[in-house]
């Protein structure tokens, strides 16, 4: 009876450690699994961040260019009206020696024929 109940009790044995066994290797196979998923969850979080950082450059870019437009149209239109304004100045003398630089950095000349002719030199660059 003793023999019965080694073999059974080996035989039982064999059992718990073939399980024990088995259980190591699920749990090896899930911390790896967990690990796997970890690591392609920051890499999409770090994609995530790459694409925002793109799209918000994007449109920056846009946004600087459209500044830009909106600039240049308001120094076309300060140009026109300076052009008109100086033309009407009535303090050119009509000799050729009406030239002056102004303290906004534009050149005022007149022609000797005419004030009504007056030209401007812009020395300053805004973009």
């Amino acid at each position: 009876m003793t023999r019965r109940r080694g073999s059974l009790y080996a035989r039982a044995q064999a059992q718990r450690d073939a399980e024990k066994k088995r259980l190591a290797q699920a749990q090896t196979q899930a911390a790896r699994a967990a690990d796997r998923a970890q690591k392609a969850y920051l890499a999409a979080q770090i994609a995530d961040q790459k694409e925002r950082a793109r799209l918000y450059t994007e449109s920056r870019v846009a946004q600087v260019a459209l500044q830009n437009e909106q600039l240049e149209s308001v120094i076309a239109q300060l140009e026109r009206l300076l052009t008109e304004s100086l033309a009407n100045d009535k303090t050119c003398t009509g000799d050729g020696k009406g030239s002056r630089t102004l303290s906004n950095g534009y050149e005022r000349s007149c022609s000797q024929r005419s004030c009504s002719t007056a030209t401007i030199n812009r020395s300053k660059s805004y973009v």
